[in-house]
């Protein structure tokens, strides 16, 4: 079971928990969009990890975005990536 502020939210089986520091959440749509990247903050915050790492099977080309928890590094989600897919970056 999971809380989040005190309050109890549900159970939450991430797809993928990577060294109990990354969560890799798998998508299969056209693309990534701003609310899989909220979804995914609210999953870091919920099981208090810092890293979480968006990856799109959906798209004709792998998609992937690496996302931050904003208490852990709160302006590494500010940098946008105007062409969609970030750069490899080692966790």
């Amino acid at each position: 079971m999971k809380f989040f502020r005190k309050q109890k939210i549900g159970l939450y089986i991430a797809d993928l928990v990577i060294n109990k520091s990354v969560i890799v959440e798998l998508k299969c749509c056209k693309s990534l969009a701003p609310e899989h990247q909220a979804q995914l903050i609210h999953y870091l915050a919920a099981a208090n990890l810092p890293v979480g790492l968006l990856v799109n099977f959906g798209h004709r080309h792998l998609q992937y975005k690496r996302v931050c928890h904003p208490l852990c590094y709160p302006t590494a989600n500010e940098v946008s990536d105007p062409a969609g897919e970030a750069d490899p970056v080692p966790f």
